[in-house]
């Protein structure tokens, strides 16, 4: 991907494009270099990022993309199963049913859909204000967007690299205030959906 990048100036401005539009979705306390953002919108199982730690012989670390992936993943999970259960815990409640609860609703809540609703909603609105870059497609102008393909990819990604790049504290407020909470957040000011009211909107029209 980095070749293909460096070499091929097609894909180079439709990935400037897309990394923009990462840029534009995080927060300024969370801002990382492009090449960190490329590596959120563009996957491949044997990709190795070079980092900027050391080992004991001073030689460079590499990291496999996908193994940040799989980190973020995690935290996410952790963090979201959390807040589940911070919102309904309750003293009188059986443990064993509380903890199923706390499971099934965080495996809901934490789905590829919500995950790709959450990036969407910024991109539908970068849209709306014509605040994306166009390319051509079969010899008419489209918006350039992060690929629905790989949507549900870009949260796990940013919360790897959130934790690599910025330490656990950081990526902790980044998961519990940007990410689940949104403009539901008590700590940050911010415009969109988070994961919390995303779930629940989704559960609403099912049962409505």
């Amino acid at each position: 991907m980095e070749y293909k990048y460096r070499h091929v100036i097609g894909f180079r401005r439709r990935a400037d494009s897309r990394i923009s539009i990462i840029k534009q979705i995080l927060p300024l306390e969370y801002q990382m270099s492009d090449f960190v953002l490329f590596n959120c919108i563009y996957f491949g199982s044997d990709n190795m990022l070079r980092t900027r730690y050391r080992d004991e012989y001073d030689r460079g670390v590499s990291i496999q993309q996908e193994k940040v992936v799989i980190l973020g993943e995690r935290l996410l999970g952790q963090g979201i199963s959390r807040y589940v259960f911070e919102s309904i815990k309750n003293e009188g409640e059986d443990i064993l049913d509380l903890l199923g609860q706390v499971r099934e609703t965080s495996r809901k809540m934490n789905a590829f859909g919500t995950r790709s609703h959450f990036i969407r909603q910024f991109v539908n609105k970068l849209e709306s204000k014509d605040q994306l870059d166009v390319g051509l497609r079969f010899n008419s102008q489209v918006p350039i967007k992060i690929e629905s393909s790989v949507r549900h990819k870009v949260v796990p990604a940013l919360v790897g690299f959130v934790r690599l790049e910025q330490g656990p504290e950081k990526c902790d407020e980044f998961i519990q205030e940007f990410v689940i909470q949104g403009r539901q957040s008590r700590k940050k000011e911010y415009e969109h959906k988070g994961f919390s009211e995303l779930y629940k909107e989704k559960l609403a029209m099912v049962y409505s």
